[in-house]
């Protein structure tokens, strides 16, 4: 197990990643700020200090087996860790949102050249300060919002099983795990835009979980409500979430961050 701590006294956000049962591979990786799980890493556990004024944390679920979704969701990771720098209290949200969209095209491209057997990758995103919040995503990774003692999940999975939903069509399992968008589907490089959610204005005791698929698909929302409730700090909440999915039959790796949003 490795952790990365601050060194000053409190946290706004941590994260816990952990490959699937008997796997050497970890094909998620999570963002925060300038942070990143490490590559090949069984275990990840992060926290970062509130230092800018826009914040940004994400998860990334590579797509396929082996070390090309490893790499995939790396290199998507590496393309958030740049944008970090670039984040000051002069950009507006209309600069934000051109720093993001152009993130995950990069993110799309640069997989393309330097991963080309990887399928690619999913990506949530959330920029945020102290006042509000956006969300940016491809996939089915999700993000959760904990306001007033309810979890709700505040993205849409881009998957088969969505689409057939609303044309009211039969929904097979494997649609659930059939993504539609995604960083690497565009394979020339000109056109992928991640969906958004609207500026969200924060409110007192916001908590923000964002997650891969080995987490939800594991834990039911009450389940993951509950977890999350039962420990202090964000390192405990995030470790607690991570070793209650693993342990509730899961068969996939399983990535969550938790973003204190307003104490």
């Amino acid at each position: 197990m490795q952790m990365r701590l601050s060194p000053f006294s409190a946290s706004v956000g941590a994260a816990v990643s952990i490959a699937k049962s008997g796997s050497l591979v970890n094909q998620d990786c999570w963002l925060l700020n300038q942070h990143i799980s490490l590559l090949s890493a069984r275990e990840c556990h992060g926290s970062e200090i509130s230092r800018h004024f826009w914040e940004l944390a994400g998860v990334f679920d590579g797509i396929g087996s082996g070390q090309g979704g490893e790499l995939a969701s790396r290199i998507a990771a590496e393309e958030f860790q740049k944008v970090c720098s670039r984040l000051d209290s002069s950009k507006a949200p209309a600069f934000l949102d051109q720093c993001m969209d152009s993130a995950f095209l990069r993110a799309n491209n640069q997989i393309l050249r330097a991963a080309p057997k990887a399928l690619g990758t999913t990506g949530t995103v959330v920029c945020w300060n102290r006042s509000v919040f956006r969300l940016y995503y491809l996939g089915d990774s999700r993000a959760y919002l904990l306001r007033d003692g309810e979890l709700c999940c505040i993205t849409e999975d881009h998957t088969l099983a969505r689409l057939k939903s609303r044309a009211q069509l039969p929904v097979s399992p494997e649609d659930r795990h059939t993504l539609t968008d995604y960083i690497g589907r565009d394979k020339r490089g000109k056109y992928l835009t991640p969906s958004r959610s609207a500026w969200i204005p924060i409110l007192p005791g916001d908590l923000l979980l964002l997650c891969s698929d080995g987490l939800y698909n594991s834990l039911t929302t009450s389940q993951m409500r509950d977890s999350i409730e039962s420990a202090f700090s964000l390192e405990e909440k995030a470790e607690c979430l991570a070793l209650f999915a693993r342990d509730n039959g899961n068969t996939d790796d399983v990535t969550c961050v938790l973003v204190q949003l307003s104490s």
